[in-house]
């Protein structure tokens, strides 16, 4: 189990004591090593629990790559002292996003930052076994693999009074992509979210579902 701190600020500079209190919270879920890229408005955060290879995280710098990784791969084949999460992001490097993630045979929950494109991409894996919350308004971007990083950043999370009313009204909880609080959801199963920093917009495409593994 790693744990995943990502914030963007849209006008002002990100408030780094924040960000790292944020990632403080996580830290039982990676307690071996914590490693950070920080700029005037984005902040990218890494809790490791160390499985396989070295205990360490290479920045690529060819093409400016940021790859944080919470999860478990069952088909990778790893070199000596090689950590999955290193190459995960040598696949990422060299071929289409979407295409690497669909070959992923385990389960995870990614943040990569392309520094040149500035763009952020999230995802999960098709069951929906890790999670990646998500936190948007119009000057704040968040994402966290736990509820409790970003409600450390913002400060209390508010109930979103619709979503509570409906569940008082059905007894049936939220879909898989909702929270119970304002602003706040989950990047959906077998999909990945790209957020575009200049843009401050993000998207949505699906890689892979699970339908396409029933026999028909």
């Amino acid at each position: 189990m790693c744990d995943i701190f990502v914030a963007v600020s849209r006008f002002d500079t990100l408030d780094t004591n924040k960000c790292n209190r944020a990632l403080q919270i996580g830290i039982n879920r990676g307690p071996d090593f914590t490693t950070k890229y920080v700029s005037k408005n984005v902040f990218l955060g890494y809790n490791v629990l160390s499985i396989t290879g070295t205990p360490h995280h290479k920045f690529n710098e060819t093409h400016n790559l940021w790859l944080c990784y919470n999860g478990e791969s069952y088909n990778t084949f790893l070199e000596k002292n090689q950590t999955d999460t290193e190459y995960l992001l040598k696949q990422i490097d060299q071929y289409l996003l979407n295409s690497v993630l669909k070959k992923i045979d385990g389960m995870f929950a990614i943040a990569v930052y392309n520094e040149q494109q500035q763009i952020i991409n999230l995802a999960r894996d098709i069951q929906g076994e890790k999670t990646l919350y998500v936190y948007k308004d119009d000057n704040l971007f968040l994402a966290a693999s736990t509820l409790q990083g970003i409600e450390t950043y913002i400060g209390r999370l508010e109930i979103d009074d619709y979503l509570m009313n409906c569940y008082l009204h059905t007894r049936h909880f939220l879909t898989y992509n909702k929270t119970i609080y304002k602003n706040v959801f989950q990047v959906k199963p077998g999909h990945v979210l790209n957020f575009n920093i200049s843009k401050f917009s993000y998207t949505e495409v699906e890689f892979d579902s699970l339908f396409n593994y029933f026999n028909t």
